[in-house]
């Protein structure tokens, strides 16, 4: 939940509330979704995919506007390499989930970053 804080609090100062809540649910829904197909056996509950869903959108957000120094670099390399390695140490985590979530965060947070580009 800490990556959520830290993450999301500027997540949601750069795109909105809104914004930030479709990313949060949407990426959510699809991690959810995806684990559940690719691991039927295992039971899925939590936020784990919609925080590296916020994490894909995070890097998005700062790979194409480059906003943040190297904290902000340095918080989301951290989030992602904790999940990674708990994927690989952890027998029974949601695998898939979280990699789509972080996929889906980033298509969503791509789309996002392009459109207020735009306007």
């Amino acid at each position: 939940m800490a990556a959520l804080l830290f993450l999301g609090v500027a997540l949601e100062r750069g795109f909105g509330s809104l914004r930030f809540a479709l990313i949060y649910f949407i990426s959510g829904s699809i991690g959810q979704v995806v684990g559940v197909v690719a691991t039927p056996l295992l039971v899925t509950s939590g936020a784990s995919q919609a925080v590296m869903g916020i994490a894909g959108a995070m890097a998005i957000k700062l790979l194409w506007r480059r906003e943040s120094g190297t904290s902000g670099i340095i918080i989301l390399l951290a989030v992602i390499g904790i999940q990674l390695g708990l994927d690989i140490v952890v027998a029974r985590t949601i695998k898939a989930g979280h990699w789509s979530g972080l996929c889906a965060g980033a298509i969503i947070g791509y789309v996002l970053t392009c459109r207020s580009k735009e306007t």
